[in-house]
């Protein structure tokens, strides 16, 4: 939806009536527990004063970190890393070339920055191109646990990264306080037209190395964390909607790329529209969400046959990546399936904020137009 805020797209949500599709999800969602799904039955004290702990040890942990880039402090910022710290970027594989970076440093590079000198080097190259501090990097949210691993959204401000901002989610796994691994979801989609021929010049979807964990590395999680994670993406994975709406709290808040509407079957059409911090990709309620899912859950690159990757946080959220399979299992930057990252934010055992990121452009324009035309028909998108 260009030019628009999510609330437009919210109206529905008072409605009395769902339609077709919302209300039959709904009616198969039982009062009480579920199995295989989150319990209804709330935290007692002090696991809420365990989980408000965590929520803000993570806040704090995220503040510090993305304050001191926003200040340009590189050598201050890489002390928050492991020596052998993996930073990567699943939507632009090989970093260097893109940004001009090049001699021993590019050489060093290609589709990861480790070790840690060469990631705080690439981080002064970053900052010295912004320039000015408080300019960078904000960071409106965060989810997930500082023992474990955390999930920022990050908002890179116009001329840092791209010429416009871009939000990310940023995925870090955390093992004895240090950040092991940083991996940044985006979609460039959201970019200039410029910017987007930069990542996929000639309109055609970039193709590079797949930046993930190391093999083996599939979790760095709480037990909660993993066997929520594992319930979930199995339902999602299905592809049958009535599995994944009991994941959800009543009031729970989708952010997901595919809610922004724009259908041009040109690959570089790339405007902003997102509005700043996801403000266009939005809808609230699992009433809404209901009705998402059951209209576009079996063509979605994060649902349908996509697998489990890599699995970060605890009890009070975190996030996970994966790779798209069935439609898309020969897309994305490897042609090895499109990859993504969802963070998610829990309260009493069920998502109260999902945020799914990838690059739509890895999509094909069918692909994209497909899924556009059903949630228009359902007035998720205009």
């Amino acid at each position: 939806m260009k030019g628009k805020v999510e609330i437009g797209r919210r109206d529905f949500l008072q409605a009395a009536s769902l339609g077709a599709v919302g209300a039959g999800l709904l009616s198969t969602l039982p009062s009480s527990g579920i199995a295989g799904a989150p319990s209804s039955r709330g935290p007692d004290h002090d696991d809420l004063a365990r989980q408000q702990a965590d929520r803000e040890a993570a806040y704090n942990f995220a503040q510090d970190l993305f304050l001191t880039m926003d200040d340009l402090d590189a050598q201050k910022w890489i002390s928050f890393f492991s020596p052998d710290v993996l930073g990567q970027d699943p939507i632009l594989g090989e970093i260097p070339q893109l940004f001009g970076v090049t001699g021993t440093l590019g050489a060093a590079i290609e589709c990861s920055l480790t070790p840690a000198a060469t990631y705080e080097a690439f981080a002064a190259f970053i900052m010295g191109r912004v320039g000015r501090p408080g300019r960078f990097i904000k960071c409106p949210y965060v989810t997930g646990n500082v023992n474990f691993g955390i999930v920022a959204d990050i908002h890179p401000l116009a001329g840092s990264f791209f010429s416009v901002g871009v939000d990310c989610i940023s995925m870090m796994t955390i093992r004895n306080g240090k950040i092991v691994r940083r991996a940044d979801y985006y979609d460039t989609a959201e970019l200039a037209g410029v910017d987007v021929n930069i990542v996929h010049a000639n309109n055609t979807p970039r193709f590079s190395c797949l930046a993930g964990p190391p093999p083996g590395d599939t979790a760095n999680a709480s037990h909660e964390m993993l066997e929520f994670t594992h319930s979930l993406h199995d339902a999602l994975s299905s592809g049958q909607a009535h599995r994944v709406l009991p994941f959800f709290a009543d009031d729970a808040l989708l952010i997901h790329p595919l809610l922004y509407s724009d259908t041009s079957p040109v690959l570089s059409v790339g405007t902003g529209g997102y509005g700043p911090f996801n403000r266009g990709i939005q809808i609230r309620g699992r009433q809404a969400i209901a009705r998402f899912f059951g209209a576009v859950l079996p063509l979605l690159p994060d649902g349908k046959s996509s697998s489990l990757v890599h699995i970060i946080g605890g009890a009070t959220g975190g996030g996970y990546e994966w790779l798209a399979g069935g439609l898309y299992s020969q897309q994305g930057i490897a042609r090895t399936g499109i990859s993504g990252g969802t963070s998610v934010d829990l309260f009493g055992g069920t998502i109260r904020r999902m945020h799914v990121k990838f690059d739509t452009l890895q999509m094909t324009p069918q692909q994209r137009v497909a899924v556009q035309q059903e949630l228009t028909r359902l007035d998720l998108v205009a």
